[in-house]
């Protein structure tokens, strides 16, 4: 996928994809930014203190959307058109252009190291070694998370035959990403299952967050740590 062909519609071609929900591609957004900064805080503590980094953060929708709550963020990504635009709307941000398997970031850089729907675009040969460098970026004891589209819900899946963004894509299990994380000598200490049901109102947060270790949400983030366990 060359996502410097999609850069300028990026946004307007999620929207599309998900307007069947009653939603735009922003509330998407937003429950996976929370999710982020919530995994964060219940392991790390608060972000407010901390550094992350936003693996293929595209045209920067969701580092904008976490970036009020940590202390720095950075973002990286393949496509220079799409940091450009990331740049635009989030100029506190450091973004910088990087391959799939090789982040331009010093070793043990980051607190949080995070990528939202990034790994299904990975050659599967490619995957381990994404994983390794988000781990390598990451501090001792830091927190490295994949977020993706859960494939056992046939809605998640749906989503994405019909997104022109996604016609590469091969979608994988949280189990998956979880083996990808052990691969990188992480320790995983979360999973978590989100967008079970497409509403901003509270009752519907508490209700997905009473069911988040069943496999019914659109999707999911799973979370390690970088060390030894204690």
């Amino acid at each position: 996928m060359d996502f410097d062909e999609h850069a300028a519609d990026y946004l307007a071609t999620v929207r599309r994809s998900v307007a069947f929900s009653g939603q735009d591609g922003a509330f998407f957004a937003q429950v996976k930014a929370d999710v982020i900064v919530e995994l964060t805080a219940g392991i790390l503590g608060h972000p407010s203190e901390l550094a992350a980094l936003d693996v293929g953060c595209g045209v920067g929708l969701l580092t904008g959307l976490v970036a009020p709550a940590f202390r720095a963020i950075s973002g990286s990504d393949v496509s220079a058109k799409s940091l450009a635009l990331a740049a635009e709307q989030v100029p506190s941000a450091e973004f910088r252009a990087g391959s799939g398997t090789a982040l331009p970031f010093a070793d043990d850089s980051f607190d949080v190291v995070y990528a939202v729907c990034v790994f299904h675009h990975v050659e599967m040969g490619d995957r381990e070694a994404l994983a390794r460098e988000m781990a390598r970026v990451a501090r001792p004891g830091g927190l490295v998370m994949i977020l993706e589209h859960n494939p056992w819900n046939p809605l998640a899946r749906w989503v994405v035959s019909r997104c022109p963004l996604d016609r590469d894509a091969r979608l994988l299990s949280a189990g998956v990403a979880e083996t990808l994380l052990r691969r990188a000598s992480l320790r995983p200490v979360a999973r978590r299952y989100v967008a079970l049901l497409p509403l901003g109102a509270g009752w519907a947060r508490g209700v997905e967050r009473t069911l988040a270790g069943l496999p019914l949400g659109a999707q999911y983030a799973v979370a390690a740590v970088k060390g030894k366990p204690a």
